[in-house]
């Protein structure tokens, strides 16, 4: 059996077998044992001093190729057998191999005799997951995360229509020249990213970066005129930007939440005894490149290389997930996100943004012409409904609403004129009657605009989706479409 085990394991790459005679001091190997240990092969093998073999193993890992570990009770043939700890053997010119010695040794004799197995690959292979066990624990932690937030999100994500759509249409009635015009700006200028961020929680993914033809100088500059109210005491906030009319790939919401987290990443840096903070965003032509200096202390060395880890954090209370979902939001627009040391003392991260095309003038947020027709809201939010009404009457359109499907049905039989287009949301499309209420009220094809965080649960040609949170430049828009396809 032993012989038969021996013969077979020569046969399998990496192992070869041994002897070891402990009165002489000589040992015998077989031609891959010696190939392991890069040992000369005469006649189909190896012969020669135990030293000579040891040579190939480092001093330090010499302990442990002798270093046997396994039963104290003697087999039925009165020997014994062990195996060692894995260690390397070194060959010229060869990066080191990882060797395991099983061992059969009979005391009374001095001999010993067994095979060594080539275990590299599964050191290399424990090392890796060793190494990868940090990783897959704040991968867990990331998915826990998300379980917990998609449900909070997504009511969040109801909530944030009527607050939103609210402050635009506050801004909208106001003149340029109002002195309120630039604080309702920014806070319009926020809840663009509140609702970028609730779409990225609601569906645990990010938006699709589109080309978008903004001053992003100026919304740098609003942003950072929000955040300054919000800065820790002692901190101050300085922004240097040259206007840039530029087609950058990346949504609002997106650049916005970069400008946010590193603002706060740099104001918490310096928090402690008070700084500076500065924000610059500029164009050379070819490339538009956001950067946020402070005069803090910057990275440790030892800090940078786990920057891109989540989870990991400088701070007593942080996440660490500012900075990973900045360099994230910034890969996806093609952005190269640098980290590096600022010419303040403190921490420099820049976002460098290629460039497409320019344009000689801002684009408009988009407008829909009503034109009188008549659109149905069908929502039983009271709050939702009114910005939504509102919203669509500035647009011109002749505005009917509802709480429920079967409020509908009473007030068109008092109101027959034809519906253009149907608002519903999440909380309508619950009941039993809305389906039958909408298929039989059009023929089987109605012209439906679903508002909610999920899909619509009805289907048909004229069936779109408005996801929410949105911002009024999205409902124009989507209106605008739904009119477009007919």
């Amino acid at each position: 059996m032993g012989q038969w085990l021996d013969d077979g394991l020569n046969l399998i790459a990496g192992v070869g077998s041994w002897t070891y005679d402990g009165a002489t001091g000589m040992a015998t190997m077989d031609a891959a044992a010696a190939a392991i240990y890069g040992l000369p092969v005469q006649d189909g093998g190896w012969r020669g001093s135990a030293n000579e073999a040891l040579e190939a193993v480092p001093p330090e890992d010499r302990p442990l190729s002798g270093q046997l570990n396994g039963n104290t009770t003697p087999l039925a043939d009165g020997t014994f057998y062990s195996v060692s700890a894995p260690f390397r053997v070194v060959r010229e010119g060869e990066p080191p191999r990882w060797v395991r010695v099983h061992a059969r040794t009979n005391t009374e004799q001095q001999r010993s005799w067994g095979y060594l197995v080539d275990v590299t690959e599964l050191v290399m292979a424990r090392a890796r997951v060793k190494e990868l066990e940090p990783l897959a624990y704040r991968a867990r932690r990331m998915d826990v995360s998300s379980r917990l937030a998609s449900p909070i999100a997504h009511d969040m994500a109801n909530m944030l229509v009527p607050v939103t759509m609210a402050i635009e249409i506050l801004g909208l009635s106001l003149p340029e020249d109002h002195p309120d015009h630039v604080i309702v700006s920014d806070a319009v200028a926020a809840a663009h990213a509140v609702a970028a961020l609730g779409r990225q929680l609601v569906g645990v993914v990010r938006e699709t970066p589109t080309f978008v033809d903004r001053d992003l100088a100026s919304i740098a500059e609003g942003v950072a005129r929000l955040l300054t109210r919000s800065l820790p005491p002692g901190v101050s906030l300085s922004v240097h930007t040259q206007p840039s009319v530029a087609r950058v790939q990346i949504s609002e919401g997106a650049f916005l939440q970069i400008v946010t987290n590193l603002v706060f990443n740099a104001a918490d840096a310096v928090a402690e005894k008070g700084g500076r903070v500065e924000l610059a965003v500029t164009d050379d032509g070819a490339e538009l490149t956001l950067s946020v200096d402070d005069d803090g202390p910057g990275f440790p060395p030892e800090v940078l290389t786990k920057l891109e880890e989540g989870f990991f954090t400088t701070k007593p209370h942080g996440t660490g997930l500012g900075l990973i979902m900045s360099r994230s939001l910034s890969a996806e627009a093609g952005a190269r996100l640098m980290i590096g040391r600022s010419s303040l003392g403190g921490a420099r991260v820049s976002v460098t943004f290629p460039v497409a095309t320019r344009n000689s003038s801002l684009r408009e947020m988009m407008r829909v012409e009503g034109k009188g027709r008549t659109v149905f809201v069908l929502e039983g939010d009271e709050g939702i409904t009114h910005v939504l009404s509102r919203a669509l009457e500035l647009a011109g359109f002749r505005v009917l609403r509802a709480p429920s499907a079967t409020r509908w049905e009473t007030i068109r039989r008092h109101d027959p004129e034809p519906v253009t287009l149907i608002l519903a949301s999440a909380v309508v499309g619950e009941e039993p009657a809305f389906k039958t209420t909408l298929h039989d009220g059009f023929g089987g094809d109605p012209p439906v605009l679903w508002v909610g965080p999920d899909a619509p649960p009805i289907e048909g040609p004229r069936v779109r989706w408005l996801r929410t949170p949105f911002v009024l430049a999205e409902l124009y828009d989507a209106v605008a479409r739904f009119l477009a396809a007919g």
